[in-house]
This record gives C-alpha cells, structure tokens and sequence, in this order.
C-alpha cells in the first residue's frame, strides 16, 4: 500500500510542480492569445487539477485518498501528459521567439517569459537586469523619447531610433 501511495505522491507533486508554473504562464492575456490551443488545453487541466484538489481535500486519510481512489489514479497520469504537451508548445514558441532575435538564447526560459509578458512601464528596473545579461558589457539601458546620443569620458551612449516590434 505504501508503494502505491508513494507513486500517487510522486506524480500528484509532478503535476503540482508543473501546473504552479503553467498558472502563472497562462495567466497572462498576451501569451494565451499568442497559443489559443494550449490555453484551452491548460483550462481544462485547471479545472480538473482544482477538482482534484477539492475532493483531496475532503479525505484526508493519505493512505484511502491514494489508493482507493480510481479516478485520482487515471486522472493523474493525464494532467501529466497534457502539462507535457503544453510545455513542449511553450518551448516551441519561445524557441520562435529565440530564432527572431538570437540574443534570447542567453537567457533561461523563465527571464525570456518575463521579458516578453512585461511591458517596460510594469518592470523596466526589472529588464535592466535581464538587458545587460543579454547584451555584454553594458552597465544599464534608459528608456526614454530622445533621439539623439551622448559621448562622455566613461559613458557612450546611444539610442535606438527604429522601433522593435515583437509578434
């Protein structure tokens, strides 16, 4: 008994560990725009993970909820492989994004979805950190309107007069 329960645990943590992170991907409105399907997809392993939960939630003998429920044991392996698929899609995409612009490849996954979710007005001290990984030997960026550069003793700067556009 303690086998299976071990099993159940394992993988209801799997799912747990994957849904937390895919929560936060597919709450933002420009990225569930950009993969409609997947955002259907994680709706419903939503829906069927907060059931999950609730009716865990009501048993609470660790030994009975893992091992006598069937549905949690069929369910389980489900959520896993439609997590899978919508992780493999979110690779996809941002491996897409990463051939767009080949600086993206310096970056994990997580800062590559912060930088394309945020706006500068949301987070720009945020993506100071993030630009100077991309871009080496750059001590900062400043976002601003002026079109026209500065030279100092220790400081070169210059500004970037055509807009990027992302997708």
């Amino acid at each position: 008994k303690l086998s299976a329960v071990s099993e159940v645990i394992e993988s209801w943590s799997y799912v747990q560990t994957k849904w937390t992170f895919m929560e936060t991907v597919f709450a933002d409105p420009n990225l569930s725009e950009q993969l409609p399907q997947d955002t259907k997809r994680f709706q419903k392993v939503d829906s069927n993970y907060n059931k999950l939960m609730s009716r865990a939630s009501t048993n609470r003998h660790v030994i009975n909820c893992c091992n006598n429920d069937h549905q949690l044991k069929s369910l389980l392996p489900h959520l896993i492989e439609q997590l899978e698929q919508c992780e493999r899609s979110l690779a996809n995409y941002l491996e897409l994004k990463r051939d767009c612009f080949p600086r993206f490849y310096f970056v994990s996954d997580h800062v590559l979805l912060e930088l394309i979710t945020r706006t500068t007005d949301e987070a720009s001290n945020q993506l100071h950190h993030h630009l100077c990984t991309i871009f080496e030997g750059i001590t900062g960026f400043r976002f601003g309107q002026d079109e026209h550069a500065e030279v100092g003793e220790d400081i070169e700067e210059f500004y970037l007069v055509t807009h990027v556009l992302t997708e």
